[in-house]
């Protein structure tokens, strides 16, 4: 008798442990592209990568590794709610992605202004027969300074239901088109819970 209480005690233990995560681990999870919310296309240089960014995460990656109260995140996960969020990173190894495949300043200019402005308008989130129109858009340019530009984006979540999320960025600027990023809503539940010290 004993030995089964202590066998399920254990099993509990060794639950509980998996489920949850610290800061550090939570983030690393969460962009380790074998849990599901990470997936990249690419072509040639150029990659375009989608990351599904929990209100957890987001709590996570505004901290800087700097310690968070329960309290702060209880009032950052109300601000945050009722939406879902994903990053849309431009990734070029060997330039600014917004100079790939060329060197004329003027090109430079021209996708920064569209990515600023236009984009956004070719950005939606399928989930299940719904087609979400992107309600919160940002791009972010790095200047040349990485080898990446993001572009942070917003959907309405009246209900989050149990459903895959298809993110549809369909590219103006490079060539590829539209793009499908398929999240499975199993991977999307499976995100472990954020453990403070």
């Amino acid at each position: 008798m004993r030995l089964s209480l202590l066998v399920i005690a254990l099993c509990f233990f060794l639950g509980c442990i998996e489920s949850s995560k610290t800061i550090g681990e939570y983030v690393s999870w969460v962009e380790n592209p074998d849990n599901g919310l990470r997936v990249s296309k690419e072509s040639g240089d150029l990659q375009i990568i989608a990351q599904y960014r929990p209100v957890d995460y987001i709590i996570c990656s505004e901290s800087k590794n700097k310690p968070i109260t329960q309290e702060a995140i209880v009032e950052r996960r109300k601000e945050l709610s009722g939406m879902e969020y994903f990053q849309i990173r431009l990734y070029s190894a060997n330039s600014d992605p917004l100079m790939y495949a060329t060197n004329d300043k003027n090109v430079y200019h021209m996708r920064n202004n569209f990515l600023m402005f236009g984009q956004k308008d070719y950005i939606s989130l399928l989930r299940g027969t719904d087609t979400i129109p992107c309600q919160l858009y940002h791009f972010v340019n790095y200047q040349g300074l990485t080898p990446y530009a993001d572009i942070l984006v917003g959907f309405k979540a009246d209900t989050l239901a149990e459903t895959d999320r298809e993110l549809i960025y369909d590219d103006q600027i490079f060539g590829f088109g539209p793009l499908h990023y398929t999240f499975l809503s199993k991977e999307i539940e499976s995100v472990p819970e954020l453990e403070l010290n």
